[in-house]
């Protein structure tokens, strides 16, 4: 299964606020970006921010680059595939509807 990492807002927040919402999303890609093409640069303030060695960060950003998108068809039907998972085997108590628990832009 990919690895992801998800922003989380209230739904409250993201639909009274969708220009934001939308610019941060933005910023997150546009900062995402310049960390995969600089990541000798990048290393640097990720060490001085955690006080973990450069080194380290060097690696790490050479095996995940960074990355922020909005939520594709595959990406909600390998989560709404996990959330079946986790219903199954007892995690989730109910079953979830990935895609209306998700706020979209498009919606």
């Amino acid at each position: 299964m990919p690895h992801y990492t998800f922003y989380l807002a209230s739904r409250k927040f993201a639909e009274n606020h969708p220009d934001t919402a939308k610019q941060v999303v933005d910023e997150l890609s546009q900062l995402s970006d310049w960390a995969n093409a600089h990541q000798d640069d990048a290393a640097g303030i990720l060490a001085t921010s955690t006080g973990l060695d450069k080194a380290i960060w060097l690696k790490a950003l050479a095996r995940l680059p960074y990355g922020a998108e909005r939520m594709t068809p595959a990406v909600y039907n390998e989560q709404q595939a996990l959330a079946d998972t986790f219903t199954r085997i007892g995690l989730l108590p109910v079953k979830v509807d990935v895609r209306s628990a998700t706020w979209s832009q498009d919606k």
